[in-house]
C-alpha cells in the first residue's frame, strides 16, 4: 500500500542549486585557460579537533576536450605546515609540500580527487590555511582553485519538528526552527534552505530568494545576518506556507549552514526572486553586512524535516483505446494515466507513484513497445503476456502520460479482452489484482477493460473529474508515446486539469465505459521516509516533461 507523502522533486538529477547550496560552501569551477578545464569544489572545509579526517573533495572536468587524456593536478600544501596533514593514495606522488594526482578527464570523463586531511593536535581551533590547485592537459588547459582548510568549526543540529496532520485546504502552516551550535567556532551568518512543493506555496520574506522554475517544487534561500556562538540555541521567526488544494502528504525541508550560498553561476533558466515583506531573524539583531567567514560545518545532519497530511484525495483515471487496422489484424494500442486531481501526487522512493499494468490475452502479440515500457518475465498458463509503464514519479493535478503499443491480433473475429490498471512502483509484477491506491477515493476508473478486434474502442473521460482552481495547479504537459520500429516510441506527460491525491496504491477514480472499454481511474501515494536534503545529496528529478 503506497502512502500519501511526496518527496522533494528539484530538478533531473542534481539541481543547479544542489551544485551550489551546501552543508559547506560549495564554490563555483576554478578559472580556466586554453579550453574547457576546471576544478569545482568547496571553498572551505572544516578539520574535525577529534583526530578525524575530513574528506576534502575537487572535481576535475574537461567536457569541451576533444579525446579522453590525464590532467596532471597539483597541490600545493607549505601554507598548511602546523595546521594540517594530507594523506595521499595510491594515484598521487609526494615530494615535499607538493602533491602530485593524475586524473581523467574527457568529452564524457570527469575525475573526482578525494584527499583525507588530518588537523594537527597542536592546531588551535579557527586556525586556517590555504590549500592551492593547479590542472594542467597535455592540450593545454591548465585550471587553479583555492580552497580553505580551516581547524573546527560549527555543528548546526535542528530540534526535529513534529508532524502536522488533519490540515484543511486553504489553511496556513506556521513553523520556527531551533537551531544549535555543537561546534567548536562561532559562526558570523547563517543560510536557512527551504524546500517545499508548489502545493505548499511558503509566503515572503525580504532577505529570501525564491525559485519556482521547476513547476513542482519550490525553493528559498534565506541569508540571516547573524551568527551561532559554540553552544547557543537560536529561534528562527516563525515561517509560514499556504495550503492549496494540490496538498496532500507533503513534507517541508529545512537545511541550515554557516556558509553562504554562492549564486555566480546560477543557470539563466531558473529564476531567482528576491522576496518582499518582513525579514527573518534568529530572535537578535542582525549584523549591517555580512561578516566574511571562513568557517565551514562539520555536522551532515544540520536539517529538519516537517511532515504534512492534509484532508484531501486524488483521482487517477486508467486510460485505454484500441485504434484498429488491416481488419484489426494490427493496431495501435494506447494507453495512458490522468490525475484528475485535486491533489498532486509525488513518490518519495524513486519509481513511479503507480505503475500501469497492461495485460494482454492470448494471440495479440505487441510489435512495438514504446519507450517507458518494459515486458514483465512471469508466465501465465492462459498465455497472457504482460507489459509495465513507468508513470514518472510525480503527477500534478492534470498530468497525463500516455503510451502507444504496436499490436498484432492473430484472429479479429475471435474475443481478445485486456486489462490496463495501477500496480505500486515498487510491487513485483504478477497478474493478480491491482494495487489499492490510498489517495484515490474513486476506484471505479482504476482500470480499464481492452477488446482487441476490428471496431475501434476508446477509454471515456469520467464526467466526474474534479477541476482545481486556476490559481492552484501549475501548468501540466501532455505526453503521449507513439508506436514505433523496436523501442524508439517515448512517453509523453501531458499535463491538463487539476487532480487530488490518495495514501494507498491501489485502482481508484471515476469513469464511465464506452463500447468495450471501461475507464477506471485511482490515485498513488507514496509515503517516504522524511529525508533531509544536502548539496551532495542527488535531488529527485521532478520529470514532468
Amino acid at each position: 500500500m503506497l502512502s500519501a507523502r511526496t518527496r522533494r522533486a528539484t530538478a533531473a538529477g542534481a539541481t543547479a542549486l544542489t551544485a551550489l547550496v551546501t552543508a559547506g560552501l560549495t564554490a563555483l569551477p576554478a578559472q580556466a585557460a586554453a579550453g574547457a578545464l576546471t576544478i569545482t569544489g568547496q571553498a572551505v572545509y572544516a578539520l574535525p579537533t577529534d583526530g578525524t579526517t575530513q574528506q576534502v573533495r575537487m572535481t576535475i572536468a574537461d567536457p569541451q576536450s576533444a579525446k579522453p587524456q590525464e590532467a596532471k593536478v597539483t597541490i600545493d600544501t607549505s601554507a598548511l605546515a602546523g595546521i594540517a596533514t594530507v594523506q595521499t593514495s595510491a594515484a598521487c606522488t609526494t615530494q615535499g609540500s607538493t602533491v602530485t594526482c593524475d586524473e581523467s578527464v574527457g568529452p564524457n570523463v570527469g575525475s573526482q580527487l578525494e584527499l583525507p586531511f588530518q588537523a594537527v593536535k597542536t592546531a588551535k581551533p579557527g586556525t586556517s590555511a590555504k590549500l592551492h590547485l593547479t590542472a594542467t592537459t597535455p592540450d593545454g588547459g591548465s585550471a587553479s582553485f583555492d580552497t580553505v582548510l580551516t581547524v573546527g568549526g560549527t555543528q548546526l543540529s535542528v530540534k526535529p519538528l513534529p508532524a502536522q496532520h488533519g490540515l484543511k485546504v486553504g489553511s496556513t502552516i506556521t513553523t520556527g526552527l531551533d537551531i544549535t551550535n555543537n561546534g567548536s567556532l562561532a559562526s558570523t551568518q547563517t543560510t536557512i534552505e527551504i524546500y517545499s512543493d508548489t502545493a505548499l506555496p511558503m509566503h515572503q520574506y525580504g532577505n529570501c530568494l525564491y525559485d519556482h522554475s521547476s513547476g513542482i517544487e519550490s525553493i528559498a534561500i534565506c541569508t540571516v545576518n547573524t551568527g551561532i556562538a559554540p553552544g547557543e540555541t537560536v529561534h528562527l521567526d516563525p515561517v509560514q506556507f499556504d495550503v492549496t488544494s494540490q496538498a496532500l502528504g507533503e513534507d517541508i525541508e529545512f537545511n541550515v549552514s554557516p556558509q553562504p550560498v554562492d549564486l555566480t553561476g546560477f543557470p539563466a533558466t531558473d529564476k531567482l526572486v528576491q522576496g518582499s515583506g518582513p525579514r527573518l531573524t534568529l530572535g537578535k539583531p542582525e549584523s549591517p553586512a555580512p561578516v566574511p567567514s571562513t568557517v565551514a560545518e562539520l555536522s551532515q545532519n544540520n536539517g529538519a524535516d516537517l511532515q504534512v497530511s492534509v484532508d484531501n484525495s486524488a483521482d487517477f483515471v486508467a486510460l485505454g483505446s484500441w485504434q484498429p487496422q488491416s481488419g484489426g489484424k494490427q493496431g495501435t494500442l494506447q494507453v495512458g494515466l490522468r490525475n484528475d486531481g485535486p491533489a498532486m501526487i509525488t513518490s518519495r522512493a524513486g519509481s513511479s507513484a503507480a505503475d500501469l499494468q497492461v495485460i494482454l490475452p492470448a494471440g495479440v502479440k505487441v510489435t512495438t513497445v514504446p519507450n517507458g515500457c518494459t515486458q514483465a518475465k512471469v508466465s501465465d498458463p492462459a498465455g497472457r503476456t504482460l507489459y509495465r509503464c513507468d508513470t514518472k514519479d510525480t503527477q500534478l493535478a492534470g498530468f497525463k502520460i500516455t503510451f502507444d503499443f504496436g499490436v498484432q491480433v492473430d484472429d479479429p473475429t475471435a474475443v481478445r479482452n485486456g486489462l490496463v490498471d495501477f500496480v505500486d512502483g515498487e510491487a513485483p509484477s504478477d497478474f493478480a489484482a491491482a494495487d489499492k491506491l490510498s489517495f484515490d477515493p474513486n476506484p471505479a476508473n482504476n482500470s480499464v477493460q481492452l477488446a482487441f478486434g476490428a471496431q475501434a474502442t476508446a477509454s471515456p473521460t469520467p464526467s466526474t473529474a474534479a477541476a482545481a482552481p486556476a490559481t492552484s495547479a501549475p501548468a501540466v504537459a501532455t505526453t503521449s508515446a507513439a508506436a514505433a520500429p523496436a523501442r524508439t516510441p517515448s512517453a509523453v506527460a501531458t499535463p491538463t486539469k487539476a487532480a487530488g491525491t490518495s495514501q494507498d496504491l491501489a485502482f481508484t477514480g471515476g469513469g464511465s465505459n464506452a463500447g468495450a472499454i471501461a475507464a477506471v481511474g485511482g490515485g498513488v501515494i507514496l509515503l517516504g521516509a522524511g529525508s533531509l536534503f544536502y548539496a551532495n545529496r542527488r535531488r529527485k528529478a521532478a520529470d514532468q516533461g
